[in-house]
C-alpha cells in the first residue's frame, strides 16, 4: 500500500513539474518612434542599448532622415545613443522608413527617452518578434493639449484599421466616428500619428501584419509633462495585475482598466474592500484611486489593459503600462535618468523574496518588504536609487515585476523594467564552404563546422529547473519519492549507464544527492566529453533542496565550485580566481556574483556560490546530451520521462 501511494505521489509530482515560462523584451530587431513633446528647446531623443550575454553589433537607422549609426557593445554593456530630433513625429502621415529601426547581431534591450527642457518620459521598446496585430489604446484624459498615439509598421506593406469607441476629431485627419472603422495603408517602416483633444482610450487597432503602437499625452497635468509608452498587444495582456502603491501626498495616483472583450467582469481589491464592475462593451474603461502604501490587485474574467497614472507631485506626472502577474521574471534591469530622483518599485511573490538583491555600480542591497494587503502571496518594496544615470539590476529567486520612476522640478519619467534570461550567443557569420559536411545545428565557417546557437539550462532556488529544450519543472521532494524518481530517470535514459550516487544520513534516504545535470550521453569523436554534476542540500527544510556544489569534469580535470567564494577546487587543490587551465582550454573567472567557467568548445557554467546555476552548451551537442537538463533534441515533452517510460505532456 505504501509503495502504491509513493507511485501515485510520484505520478502527481511529475505532472506538477510543468511550469509556464515567459519571454522578455530582449531581441535582435526593434522598431520605434517618438511622440511629439510639448517643448522643443534642448531636445534630446535617446536610445539606451544593453547587450545581454554576447557581443552585439548594433545598427540604428532612420531611413527618411538618411541617418544610420553602427556601434559594438561588449557583453553586459549599456550605452546611451542620441538620434536626430527629426525622428520625433510632427504630422499624421509620415514617409516610408520614418521609423527608428534597431537591428543587432545578438540579443539586446532597448529603452527610448524623449527629454526636453521641462518635459520628458521613456518607454521600453518591444522586439519585433513580440509585436501583435491587435491593440487597445489608453491615453490620459484631461488637459488642453493633445492625446496621442502612433503606429509603427514593420518591414512589409500593411493595412491598419482604427475603430474608436466614441467620436474623435483627429488633428489633420478629420472626424472619426465612434464604432466606425478607418483603414490606412502603410509602407515598410512607415509611421502614422493620431492626435486629438478628446480621449483615444478604448480605441481598437488591428492590422494584417504585426505593428508597434505607442500612446500617451503631449503634455499632461499642471505643470504638465510628456507621457510616452509602447502598448502591449492584446495577445500579451492578462487577467490579473498587481498595481503599485500610490505616491505620497500631495501626489494623486490612479489605475485605469480597459477591457478587450464584451461582458468583462472586473474586481479591484485594496485589501479591505473589493470593488466589482461588469463592463458590457470592449474598450470600456474604469478608474480607481490608488492610495500611498496600499497596492491593489486587479482581476478580470477576460484580458485587461491596466495603466497606472500619477501626478507625481512635487514633480511632474508619470504613466506606467502594467505587466500581468502571469508574466513575472526573476531578473530585471532598470535605466535611471541623470539629475532625477529615481525610485524602484518591486512587486514580488512572497516565496523567495529574501534572495532579491538590487545592484548598481557593483554595490548591492536588499529591499525592505511590505505585505501586499490584497494578496497573501505577494509582497512589495520601494528603493531609492539616487539622482545619477545608472543601469540597475534586480535579481533573485522569486517571480516579480519591477518598475522605476523619478522626477525633479517640472520633470518626471517612468518605465517598466526589462526582464532578462540567459540568452545564447549568436553564431559567427557564415562563410562559403565546399565539400564540408557538418552535424545538425552546425554550419561551415572558414572551412570548419561551428555551432549556430547555444542552449541554456538553469537550476534556481529550491530548485526550479529549466531544460535545454525549455521545459520548466520543480524538483523539491526529498526522501524515498525523490530517490525513486531519480532511479527511474537514470534507468530510462542511456540504458541505465549514467552515474548515480546516493548518500544516506542516519540510515534513511533523506540525505543529499549528487545529480548529473548534463553529460555527453552519445559519444562522437568530434565532440569533447564533459559532465556537470550538482550536489544539493536541504538547508534546514527536508521538503526542498538547493544547489550546494557544482562539479565540472572536462579534459581529465575535476573543477569544483562550492562555498568558497572567489575560489574553486581543481583536482583537489583550492585555487584563487581567475585561473587558466589545460593550456588555456578552460578558464574560471569571477564576474559579479558568479563564478564563470568557460571552455574552448563553447561550454559555459555560471554559479553564484549559492543557489543559481546556468549551463550553456553549443548546438554541436544537439541530440548528444542527457541528464536533468534534458536530452537537447528540440522537443521539451520528452525531457521528463514518467515511471514506466510514459511521456508527460
Amino acid at each position: 500500500m505504501a509503495e502504491a501511494m509513493r507511485s501515485l505521489g510520484l505520478y502527481a509530482g511529475v505532472a506538477a513539474l510543468l511550469a509556464v515560462c515567459h519571454g522578455c523584451s530582449t531581441g535582435r530587431d526593434f522598431i520605434a518612434t517618438f511622440l511629439p513633446n510639448y517643448y522643443t528647446n534642448n531636445q534630446r531623443l535617446q536610445l539606451v542599448l544593453t547587450a545581454r550575454e554576447s557581443e552585439a553589433k548594433v545598427l540604428i537607422e532612420v531611413g527618411s532622415l538618411k541617418f544610420s549609426k553602427v556601434l559594438t557593445l561588449s557583453p553586459g554593456e549599456t550605452r546611451w545613443v542620441s538620434v536626430p530630433p527629426g525622428a520625433q513625429l510632427q504630422q499624421p502621415q509620415n514617409p516610408p522608413h520614418s521609423a527608428v529601426h534597431i537591428s543587432s547581431t545578438a540579443h539586446i534591450s532597448v529603452v527610448a527617452f524623449n527629454q526636453q527642457t521641462y518635459t520628458s518620459d521613456g518607454a521600453v521598446i518591444t522586439p519585433t518578434d513580440q509585436l501583435g496585430v491587435e491593440y487597445r489604446v489608453f491615453t490620459p484624459a484631461g488637459g488642453p493639449l493633445e492625446k496621442q498615439l502612433a503606429v509603427v509598421n514593420g518591414n512589409s506593406p500593411n493595412k491598419v484599421t482604427f475603430r474608436p469607441t466614441q467620436n474623435v476629431q483627429a488633428k489633420g485627419l478629420g472626424l472619426w466616428n465612434g464604432g466606425r472603422e478607418t483603414t490606412i495603408a502603410l509602407k515598410p517602416y512607415q509611421t502614422f500619428l493620431v492626435q486629438s483633444l478628446s480621449t483615444l482610450t478604448g480605441m481598437q487597432i488591428k492590422s494584417q501584419k504585426p505593428m508597434a503602437v505607442f500612446s500617451g499625452h503631449r503634455c499632461y497635468g499642471s505643470p504638465c509633462d510628456h507621457l510616452y509608452k509602447q502598448l502591449p498587444p492584446v495577445s500579451q495582456l492578462g487577467t490579473e495585475y498587481m498595481v503599485p502603491p500610490g505616491m505620497k501626498s500631495p501626489a494623486q495616483s490612479s489605475v485605469s482598466i480597459i477591457t478587450t472583450e464584451d461582458n468583462t467582469e472586473v474586481s479591484v481589491d485594496n485589501g479591505k474592500v473589493t470593488a466589482k464592475s461588469k463592463l458590457k462593451k470592449a474598450g470600456e474603461a474604469i478608474s480607481e484611486w490608488v492610495t500611498p502604501n496600499q497596492p491593489l490587485l486587479v482581476t478580470g474574467n477576460k484580458k485587461l489593459l491596466v495603466v497606472f497614472l500619477s501626478t507625481n507631485k512635487p514633480h511632474d506626472a508619470i504613466m506606467l503600462v502594467l505587466r500581468s502577474s502571469d508574466r513575472l521574471a526573476s531578473a530585471w534591469s532598470l535605466e535611471t535618468v541623470d539629475k532625477m530622483s529615481s525610485t524602484a518599485v518591486i512587486l514580488s511573490e512572497r516565496e523567495g523574496r529574501d534572495s532579491v538583491k538590487v545592484c548598481m555600480k557593483s554595490s548591492c542591497s536588499s529591499p525592505m518588504w511590505s505585505k501586499h494587503q490584497a494578496g497573501a502571496k505577494w509582497v512589495w518594496a520601494k528603493m531609492a536609487l539616487g539622482k545619477e544615470q545608472n543601469h540597475v539590476t534586480v535579481d533573485g529567486d522569486s517571480g516579480m515585476v519591477v518598475y522605476v520612476y523619478g522626477g525633479e522640478h517640472r520633470k518626471g519619467y517612468a518605465t517598466a523594467g526589462v526582464c532578462s534570461e540567459a540568452l545564447p550567443p549568436v553564431a559567427p557569420p557564415l562563410d562559403p564552404c565546399d565539400g564540408v559536411s557538418c552535424r545538425e545545428k552546425e554550419v561551415c565557417a572558414k572551412g570548419s563546422c561551428v555551432h549556430v546557437s547555444t542552449a541554456t539550462c538553469q537550476a534556481l532556488g529550491d530548485p526550479h529547473y529549466k531544460t535545454f529544450d525549455g521545459r520548466c519543472f520543480d524538483f523539491q521532494v526529498w526522501g524515498d519519492l525523490q530517490y525513486q524518481y531519480v532511479s527511474i530517470l537514470y534507468s530510462l535514459l542511456s540504458g541505465g549507464k549514467w552515474l548515480r550516487r546516493w548518500s544516506r544520513e542516519s540510515g534513511n534516504r533523506k540525505g543529499t544527492c549528487t545529480y548529473i545535470m548534463t553529460t555527453v550521453a552519445k559519444a562522437n569523436k568530434d565532440l569533447t566529453p564533459f559532465t556537470v554534476t550538482t550536489k544539493n542540500d536541504h538547508r534546514g527544510n527536508r521538503r526542498v533542496s538547493f544547489v550546494r556544489t557544482v562539479v565540472v569534469n572536462v579534459y581529465d580535470m575535476n573543477v569544483i565550485i562550492s562555498r568558497h567564494r572567489g575560489r574553486v577546487q581543481v583536482n583537489g587543490e583550492l585555487v584563487n580566481l581567475p585561473v587558466s587551465l589545460s593550456g588555456g582550454r578552460v578558464s574560471v573567472k569571477q564576474r559579479g556574483q558568479y563564478a564563470v567557467l568557460t571552455t574552448d568548445f563553447g561550454l559555459t557554467v555560471r554559479y553564484n556560490w549559492n543557489m543559481r546555476l546556468y549551463i550553456s552548451v553549443p548546438s554541436s551537442y544537439y541530440k548528444h546530451l542527457g541528464g536533468l537538463c534534458g536530452n537537447y533534441n528540440g522537443d521539451r515533452i520528452d525531457d521528463l520521462p514518467a515511471p514506466g517510460g510514459k511521456q508527460r505532456g
